[in-house]
This record gives structure tokens, C-alpha cells and sequence, in this order.
């Protein structure tokens, strides 16, 4: 993710893009051994793409062990974005059609914290539930969270006749 802080309050993560990759496991294939099951009925979540505004209206400070302090900020977030899906192998038992696949429009809602380590690093917790539109145009929700590191590129500083 690329994220542009505008303000003091206000950040617009420019970009967020994920990929997802999938393996089979011992639990997976003894389940399909059990129920006699080839093919997998469901469609699977394969890559997105999502741009947020975010309001970070909450700042704070921590002392751990009264021996250091922790700047931190809480956010709100909200965006929009596309989710792509791998297709089903085959149908489900139930003969419902398990979708098509394809890439389908989605928006989000979340609440983060960013937790300094440095001047500019960071550590980041995201929560965000996604409501995305599934095959047969209804609206289905994904709920998720990610942890990641931050680097802050340096800013540029202005001569001291420009300030």
C-alpha cells in the first residue's frame, strides 16, 4: 500500500493491492476423501485493489514501564475497489450455481492504528470489513486484517528564506 499523508488528520492511501495464493492441505484432502468431493464448489478469493481516504482524528502517546513513550494514532477509513475471483472447479451439492469468477466492484470500511517505532517507521493494524458484489449481483461482506510495517520516505525541507 502507498498512503499520502494530506494533513495532519487526513491520509489517502493511494493504493492497497493484495494477491492470494492457495494450497492444498492434509485437512483439505481429507475432507474430499471423506465426501467424495473433486472439485472445489466455491469461488476463491484471488487479488484486490483498493483506495481509502482515512481520518486519523486520534493521537496519543504511551509510556511502557514508565521507561519509554509510544506515539500512536488511531484512523477511520473508507474506500473503494475491485476484488478478483478464481472461479469455482465445479458445482455445489446443493445445484446452486457457485459463481463465475471474474472481477467485481467493492467498497470498504475500517479502523486502523499506526504505532511509531522511529520518526519514520511505523508498525500498522488494519481492520476492515469489505461488502462486495457476489455473481449474482447481491452483496456479500469479507472481513479481514492485516499488520504491516511503514517506512516514511524523508521529506524534502524548504530553504529558511521559504518558511
Amino acid at each position: 500500500a502507498y498512503v499520502w499523508h494530506v494533513g495532519d488528520w487526513l491520509e489517502w492511501e493511494v493504493l492497497r493491492v493484495a494477491y492470494f495464493s492457495y494450497t492444498e492441505t492434509d485437512i483439505r484432502e481429507t475432507v474430499a476423501s471423506e465426501f467424495d468431493i473433486t472439485k472445489d464448489p466455491y469461488e476463491k478469493l484471488q487479488y484486490l485493489a483498493f483506495s481509502h481516504a482515512r481520518w486519523a482524528p486520534f493521537y496519543g502517546r504511551y509510556t511502557v514501564l514508565n521507561r519509554s513513550v509510544v506515539h500512536s494514532e488511531t484512523f477511520l477509513s473508507g474506500g473503494a475497489g475491485m476484488v478478483g475471483w478464481k472461479e469455482a472447479e465445479g458445482p455445489r451439492a446443493d445445484g446452486v450455481d457457485p459463481g463465475s469468477g471474474g472481477t467485481r466492484p467493492a467498497f470498504a470500511v475500517g479502523l486502523g492504528f499506526r504505532f511509531y517505532t522511529s520518526r519514520r517507521t511505523s508498525l500498522t493494524i488494519d481492520v476492515h470489513d469489505q461488502f462486495v458484489m457476489r455473481y449474482d449481483g447481491s452483496l456479500g461482506t469479507q472481513f479481514y486484517v492485516t499488520i504491516g510495517g511503514s517506512f516514511a520516505a524523508p521529506q524534502k525541507t524548504r530553504p529558511a528564506s521559504l518558511q
